[in-house]
């Protein structure tokens, strides 16, 4: 079952972009600290654009811990490749605004997956329920 729908794109506090200032291009992106967070089955060390196509990247710190790189970018380390959605903020953290949304950008849906042997018993809609309520911990 489809519970919601995550935005990924570059984001990084204003108080980095006030000290390093705001990229307006790739080319500009390049010389950043650029935080890539690599999920899986993504191209790696590549940026989704917008377009479908990807551009090659030279990050200064990839992880395929989302986490880490969310955490690393709202201390001001760098432009961070962010998961954006219902989500909410961290308490005692800079929120990070979006850097290049019309050039970097990909979907991606979170589903729940059950076994069909335990699909009967399930309430699909108490399902989803939870799991947004687990979501929003975070």
């Amino acid at each position: 079952a489809r519970v919601l729908t995550l935005n990924e794109g570059l984001g990084a506090t204003p108080s980095y972009l006030a000290r390093c200032g705001t990229p307006r291009t790739l080319d500009e992106l390049a010389e950043h600290r650029l935080l890539l967070w690599q999920r899986s089955g993504a191209p790696r060390r590549r940026l989704p654009l917008t377009d479908g196509a990807t551009w090659a990247a030279d990050p200064w710190l990839a992880s395929n811990n989302e986490w880490l790189i969310r955490v690393a970018a709202e201390q001001g380390a760098g432009v961070g490749l962010v998961q954006w959605g219902p989500l909410p903020l961290r308490e005692g953290v800079e929120e990070l605004v979006p850097v290049l949304p019309d050039l970097v950008h990909r979907a991606c849906t979170l589903q729940v997956v059950v076994a069909t042997t335990a699909a009967p018993r399930l309430r699909w809609r108490t399902l989803t329920d939870l799991a947004r309520t687990v979501l929003r911990a975070f």
